[in-house]
This record gives structure tokens, sequence and C-alpha cells, in this order.
């Protein structure tokens, strides 16, 4: 965002001091310039909105947000999931809550009471947790399920 800023900058400079000594090269250069600039913005711009990621996989969750790094949950320390409108919050048990931005509820949704994608995602993620754990307090307590005949 800095270079954008930096050629939006350069570019308004430019056509301030414009005068009619500058050399029309001078203008010229600073539009050739800005360009490459804006690009650049928005090329991060469809970045930012393709990172986010949520992936539920056997033993964990991972959790990619823009501009952070990413981040792997093992479901056994997962204590709360739930839906809001900044994304899907995981509250661990070491006490720390993870945000992942890529599937949100809107306020209006939650206002309503309306079940939305962030809610299914949600409660997917809570089977999942609850599996996991009541798989490792099995395997914690010994106890081996018997094999279906």
């Amino acid at each position: 965002m800095s270079l954008l800023l930096l050629g939006s900058v350069s570019f308004a400079v430019v056509l301030l001091i414009d005068t009619p000594n500058t050399p029309v090269i001078i203008v010229v250069l600073s539009l050739i310039a800005f360009i490459p600039l804006t690009t650049a913005g928005t090329i991060k711009m469809v970045l930012i909105s393709i990172r986010p990621l949520l992936r539920l996989t056997d033993d964990a969750v991972v959790v990619r947000n823009p501009y952070e790094r990413t981040r792997r949950i093992p479901l056994v320390e997962i204590m709360d999931v739930s839906a809001g409108y900044s994304g899907i919050e995981i509250t661990t048990t070491r006490g720390t809550t993870v945000v992942a931005e890529a599937v949100q509820k809107s306020n209006l949704a939650q206002w309503l009471g309306r079940q939305t994608r962030a809610d299914m995602v949600t409660r997917k993620l809570g089977d999942a947790v609850a599996a996991a754990q009541a798989e490792s307090s099995n395997n914690a307590s010994g106890g081996s399920t018997p094999a279906p005949e």
C-alpha cells in the first residue's frame, strides 16, 4: 500500500508543480510510473480477498487470515466455536481466541436469528471437536471401541 501512496503523492506533486516550463516528458513519465503502482495496489487488494482460509483436517483446524501467519489449532485444544460478524471465533483451552475471517455472519442475520453459512461451518467444527475430544478421552482412559462386525 505504501508504493501506491508514494506513486499517488509523486503524481500529485508533478501535477502541482506543473508550469509552462515543465517539460512534457516529466508529466508523461509520472503518468507511466503511476500505472504499475496502481496495478500493484490492485493486485494486493485481490490477494487480500483471496487469502483467508479455514480448513478442517483430521486432527486440526487451519486458519489463515490476511496479514497474519497461518495457525494450526489441534481439535482437542478447542473449547468453543462461535460465528460472528468478524468471523468464526475459536477459543482454545489456553484462553486464546483465534478469529477465522474466511467465514463471517452479518449483523442483520444475527439480529434476525437467521442461519447462515457461518452457522453451518460452526456446527461442523463443533461436531469435529466433540468427536476428537471423545476419541482423545477414550484413548486416555485406555478403552477401545469395538470393531464393527
